[in-house]
């Protein structure tokens, strides 16, 4: 049963009460954060696929939302996105952080701005919570930007963030921009300790790519300390946007892609069978 605060919280943000199929599996899911952390959600969805006929084909999502690079559109194509590709996500993201990131624990209280660009359904920012946690740095607050043009997306991200905040007694507050990236015009807080610009799994696409010099001017003009970092699959497309961006924030030098892989064990959603895998990865830590 939900806490009457978390319920509360929720409800102040405009989250109304869930009744689809489809929806009801994001209930269950959810209902596994608070003692399974994200595993648990991810093996929800990766069971509910593994046990349904009925469930949306790979080869109709993929036509659709063009291997996902389009907006999401349903719940329906949302659950699909969890069970195929978010343990990788969340994966991908955490080791980046584990291997190359730390939370200063000197002071006794932060305050963070964390941009989730291309948000999805928040999974970098959650693999950000579960790192903070682990960093035994509760005393902290954090204004989270989420930038992502699908609607039903960014109300799912801005959801979960909550539960994970909430499990880990994180302060947040959370902003919900649902536009592209090239009408961007964020209001950060000015006295934020550090930005943490975070972007997971998007610097391949080509329409991304095309708004790079917007993105890179915004982020050049903000004043504080600032920390970037991005994941991607390791694909040809995604070294062009890495060195893209590079370019676009330094005048001189090439940029560090630190090339990694990361064995797990998931639900292939194309073979309907679960199997160990090594997902291929390129990732990328700029500091300002």
């Amino acid at each position: 049963m939900m806490d009457l605060y978390l319920t509360s919280l929720l409800e102040e943000l405009g989250f109304k009460p869930r009744d689809s199929t489809d929806v009801d599996l994001l209930n269950v899911a959810s209902a596994a954060i608070s003692t399974e952390g994200f595993l648990g959600f991810y093996n929800t969805f990766a069971k509910h696929y593994s046990e349904s006929l009925s469930n949306l084909k790979y080869e109709e999502f993929a036509n659709r939302t063009n291997r996902a690079t389009l907006p999401l559109e349903s719940e329906k194509e949302t659950s699909f996105y969890n069970a195929a590709y978010g343990l990788q996500h969340y994966l991908t993201f955490t080791k980046v952080l584990n291997d190359n990131f730390f939370i200063d624990t000197s002071d006794d209280y932060n305050v963070y701005n964390i941009v989730d660009y291309g948000c999805g359904q928040g999974i970098a920012t959650i693999a950000l919570l579960d790192f903070i946690a682990k960093q035994k740095k509760h005393k902290i607050h954090l204004n989270i930007h989420l930038i992502e043009p699908s609607a039903i997306s960014i109300n799912n991200a801005a959801y979960l963030i909550t539960l994970f905040a909430f499990k880990h007694s994180i302060s947040i507050n959370i902003s919900t921009h649902t536009y592209k990236l090239a009408n961007i015009n964020l209001n950060l807080h000015p006295f934020a300790d550090m930005t943490l610009h975070l972007m997971s799994y998007i610097l391949d696409v080509k329409e991304i790519q095309k708004d790079i010099p917007f993105l890179a001017k915004n982020i050049i003009n903000e004043a504080q300390p600032q920390i970037l970092i991005a994941t991607c699959p390791k694909y040809p497309r995604a070294y062009e946007g890495f060195n893209k961006l590079f370019k676009a924030l330094f005048a001189n030098g090439q940029p560090n892609i630190i090339e990694s892989d990361i064995p797990h064990y998931s639900y292939r959603i194309t073979k309907g069978v679960y199997q160990k895998e090594v997902a291929k990865t390129i990732s990328m830590i700029l500091a300002f």
